[in-house]
């Protein structure tokens, strides 16, 4: 049973708000807004604290109103929050006009009381940006003339100027709006900028007003000079390890001295001669180099960087009497001939090479670092040759790869039953295959040939340099689509062998014919159903029928005087069914194979 009690429970009322903001501004004279839509936000706070790390939990309730036109006033009540908090009221669009000036106040209340109304925070929205702004400069003027001016790391003044009354300061940068300038009386603003790099430059100007409008932006470009100095240098083939002279020459004037390093190294100065020129000797220890160069005037301004690429050969001259590398066909294909090497590096002792994909190959250098190989190309066209050196203490170059283009002096090669690149015979036709040499070629005393899949074989030649072989093919060669290829070649009493010609034919297939008038691709048959197949020879000679069903196993049947022969078959299944027939003469010549498509239709 409870005992009787009175329980007490104290609460003062929310804090009046604070801290009132209008689009991220906070409250002040004359505050200008850019937006119609602008966030309201204050802060409430109540002190009470029934939670050791947070107050009540309080609602705001924002009110404004047009000042000249108070009896408009709108008021909105946001969600309960925890205290302190800041809480924020979006205007809606539509409500708020360019040129209005606007009053709003917030309270607090939580379940049991209510703050007063904080006091009034008054703004005015304008949302007229102001105009592009004009960009001027007499150091780096907008006239994109070539050489143009300044030059890279030389700073120039940029006025920046809007016509706007209310202009405040001017965002501009070259890749970005990244850097803010305050303006001055008048709406005017210089700053200072220093070009990277010579060649066409910009920068990107955008002007602010005290509302934060942003005007369009205006691109203003000019052209930055090269007042890199020009870099000579005076031994482009010189070895590895090899000193070798630069001049500096210079693009600015007034020029006293030089900063220069290699490849990122120690910087150095050179005193520039009466005509502002200097030279130093560099001895490269890379292959691949950078001589970074700037000029200094006598006010000590320095160019930009020249930074002068340059790549130390050491990669070995290629040359040879037989194959020029410049495209043009050399020696013909068969032909023993030569290539020279000649050293880019001190003390070289040999060369190390390769023709084509072959393996490598090693030949010693002279007392003078050349050397010479023979090389004998069996085939005409592309070739390459790859080489690169070797000193004694093992430091090998860089290689070099060069092509070249033997010239083909392959026999010629003609037949009548099988003609080129067409189709022609048939399984047991004999055809004559005559070989002739090249226009070039003397002394052809033989022919070296091979029918794809057989063996090579050698046939003597006439007098006349001309030979002729028989040849007939005693099946259909399936897997190539009846295609043979014939390769020849001819040899001459100097016992050079020429390159191959390549001969293509196709062999006409003489598959036989099928029908049937039951069973066909386009269906119309049942499974069980019995129908016959009429297989007629294109093969002269035939003597049987070698079919099967569905790929399965091989049948025969006797063709009949006329060439021809009937099979029997019902179907066992529905859908898709196939059958292949080859005719085969008592020589057993095979023919083509002939492809029937059946298909039976489900019950």
């Amino acid at each position: 049973m409870k005992k009787p009690g009175v329980s007490l429970e104290a609460n003062a009322a929310p804090d009046v708000p604070g801290k009132l903001t209008v689009a991220g501004r906070a409250c002040a004279d004359g505050l200008l807004v850019g937006t119609t839509t602008p966030v309201l936000t204050a802060e409430v706070t109540d002190p009470d604290k029934p939670e050791p790390s947070a107050g009540d939990r309080v609602q705001a309730t924002f009110a404004w109103w047009p000042v000249d036109r108070p009896a408009e006033r709108t008021e909105w009540t946001s969600s309960s929050w925890y205290t302190p908090a800041t809480i924020q009221y979006t205007v809606p669009g539509g409500l708020l006009v360019d040129g209005g000036t606007y009053a709003f106040a917030v309270r607090a209340a939580d379940e049991r009381a209510v703050s007063g109304w904080s006091p009034e925070c008054r703004f005015t929205v304008d949302t007229t940006r102001p105009p592009a702004p004009t960009v001027a400069s007499t150091d780096y003027p907008s006239d994109r003339s070539f050489p143009g001016h300044g030059g890279p790391g030389i700073a120039g003044d940029f006025t920046f100027t809007s016509a706007a009354d209310d202009v405040v300061g001017f965002w501009y940068g070259r890749t970005g709006l990244t850097t803010y300038a305050a303006a001055g009386p008048g709406g005017t603003a210089t700053v200072s900028y220093a070009p990277d790099e010579y060649g066409p430059d910009w920068l990107n100007v955008q002007a602010v007003d005290r509302a934060g409008n942003r005007s369009p932006q205006t691109r203003y470009e000019f052209w930055v000079r090269n007042t890199a100095p020009t870099v000579t240098d005076g031994n482009p083939d010189g070895w590895l390890g090899q000193p070798r002279e630069f001049t500096f020459a210079p693009n600015m004037t007034d020029v006293v001295e030089y900063v220069w390093s290699l490849n990122g190294g120690t910087e150095r100065t050179v005193a520039a001669d009466a005509a502002g020129a200097a030279t130093v000797t560099v001895t490269p220890t890379a292959v691949d180099n950078t001589l970074h160069v700037r000029s200094r005037t006598r006010d000590g301004v320095l160019s930009g960087d020249a930074g002068y690429p340059f790549s130390v050969r050491t990669a070995p001259f290629v040359t040879s009497e037989d194959w020029p590398f410049d495209g043009t066909p050399g020696a013909p294909a068969g032909t023993e001939g030569s290539f020279t090497f000649a050293p880019a590096m001190a003390d070289v002792t040999e060369y190390v090479y390769t023709f084509g994909r072959g393996d490598e190959r090693t030949v010693r250098a002279g007392a003078d670092g050349r050397a010479t190989v023979s090389y004998t190309p069996a085939n005409a066209g592309y070739h390459t040759i790859e080489v690169f050196s070797r000193t004694s203490a093992g430091v090998e170059s860089e290689p070099i790869g060069l092509a070249f283009y033997p010239a083909s002096v392959a026999p010629t090669v003609a037949s009548g039953a099988y003609p080129q690149n067409t189709t022609g015979g048939g399984p047991g036709v004999p055809g004559v295959f005559t070989f002739a040499p090249h226009a070039s070629v003397t002394g052809v005393t033989s022919y070296v040939y091979q029918f794809r899949g057989e063996p090579e074989r050698t046939v003597a030649a006439n007098p006349d340099g001309t030979a002729t072989v028989e040849w007939t093919p005693s099946a259909y060669d399936n897997e190539y689509g009846g295609w043979v290829e014939l390769r020849v070649r001819a040899r001459t009493a100097a016992g050079v062998t020429t390159d191959a010609q390549y001969y293509s034919f196709r062999v006409d297939p003489q598959s036989p014919l099928v029908t049937s008038d039951v069973f066909g691709w386009q269906g119309g048959a049942v499974v069980g159903q019995t129908g016959d197949f009429v297989f007629t020879a294109q093969l002269p000679g035939t003597t049987e029928f070698v079919y099967s069903f569905d790929d399965g196993a091989e049948a025969t049947v006797a063709a009949d005087a006329a060439g021809t022969a009937r099979v029997s078959w019902a179907a066992d299944s529905p859908y898709g069914h196939s059958l292949t027939v080859r005719s085969r003469t008592a020589a057993g010549i095979v023919s083509g194979p002939a492809y029937y498509n059946i298909f039976i239709d489900p019950s």
